[in-house]
């Protein structure tokens, strides 16, 4: 879906979200600062990526959002749903969800839905 024309103003959405966002946004440009500099890197034990759940039914703007966030950190947005990550193979699933994290900086997991 990569369209260089989509910014936050292409979304509905609340200021104070937008904020939200953006403060999320902060911590990818200011990450060797904050976590290199500052030492949070001895703190967090999980590593220092950020995530971003966008929630609601379709035609919310969940993809529209995340490719205005691609555009404004100037990345390429790698849209992957189910039929990309299932598989019948053992372990398959999780073996093709690791290879776009390896490969993509900016994922954005499509229609995934959580069951129990």
């Amino acid at each position: 879906m990569e369209n260089k024309s989509v910014d936050f103003s292409s979304v509905i959405i609340s200021k104070e979200k937008i904020e939200t966002i953006e403060s999320a946004m902060a911590q990818l440009k200011y990450n060797d600062l904050i976590f290199d500099t500052w030492g949070f890197s001895k703190i967090f034990e999980k590593g220092t990526a950020v995530s971003m759940i966008f929630f609601g039914i379709p035609g919310t703007g969940k993809t529209l959002m995340a490719q205005a966030i691609a555009n404004k950190l100037n990345e390429k947005l790698l849209v992957v749903g189910p039929a990309e990550i299932e598989t019948s193979v053992p372990g398959g699933a999780e073996r093709n969800i690791k290879k776009y994290f390896g490969m993509y900086y900016l994922i954005f997991l499509h229609n995934i839905e959580y069951t129990q």
